[in-house]
């Protein structure tokens, strides 16, 4: 666990950039992404120094799929399952402040190596694995105002994670051809290379990929 910035009433970030399209807006850590723990002390000093910080989830030991809706679709989460073998009782979920979906699981002891990434199962769905890799979780707030929850109660806590499904292992398990690497090569920058917030409003303005 880590914290993370927090929207403003605004609708901004708290980082103070005052930019309405902050490229990770009430998203990105206050502390080093290295430094994300489970000691509870360390937690606590962390949130009497931010009481209103968001939680961030780091994905060490776990796959965390995000699974974002496009504009005016359908709820993507039932054909996502369908066609990944997907068993969504089985499975900790969150609902995330955009209304979008965050589904986590045990990658298993004696995997291979999963590559993650950008659109990685396709357009809208993120795989986050490995060191520097998290996400916002409950009870966080995204800067549109709209809560992080977990579904039905579900919390990581509350139930185990379910390994990851064959399908889904096996395709990320993949190599990737060199055109995917490519295209999604300036969010590996941003996510890696720690780019200031001027750096990222440039670059999200060359892209022109708004983000969820």
């Amino acid at each position: 666990m880590l914290p993370t910035h927090w929207p403003t009433a605004a609708g901004c970030c708290s980082c103070g950039c005052h930019h309405p399209q902050c490229w990770e807006r009430a998203k990105h850590p206050l502390v080093p992404r290295s430094a994300s723990t489970t000691d509870p002390a360390q937690i606590r000093r962390w949130w009497e120094q931010w009481p209103d910080a968001n939680v961030g989830i780091a994905a060490l030991s776990a796959i965390i799929i995000d699974l974002d809706p496009a504009p005016g679709a359908p709820d993507p989460l039932p054909a996502f399952a369908e066609r990944w073998g997907v068993c969504l009782d089985d499975t900790v979920i969150c609902r995330t402040g955009s209304g979008g979906w965050h589904l986590y699981f045990d990658p298993g002891t004696s995997s291979p190596v999963f590559r993650g990434g950008k659109d990685r199962l396709g357009a809208g769905c993120d795989v986050l694995t490995g060191p520097g890799r998290y996400v916002v979780a409950p009870p966080s707030v995204h800067h549109t105002l709209g809560r992080y929850t977990w579904l039905d109660g579900q919390a990581i806590d509350d139930l185990p994670m379910s390994p990851i499904p064959a399908l889904i292992g096996q395709e990320l398990a993949r190599r990737l051809p060199l055109g995917w690497a490519v295209r999604v090569a300036p969010y590996w920058a941003v996510q890696r290379l720690g780019l200031s917030v001027e750096a990222r409003q440039r670059l999200r303005r060359l892209l022109n990929a708004p983000r969820g």
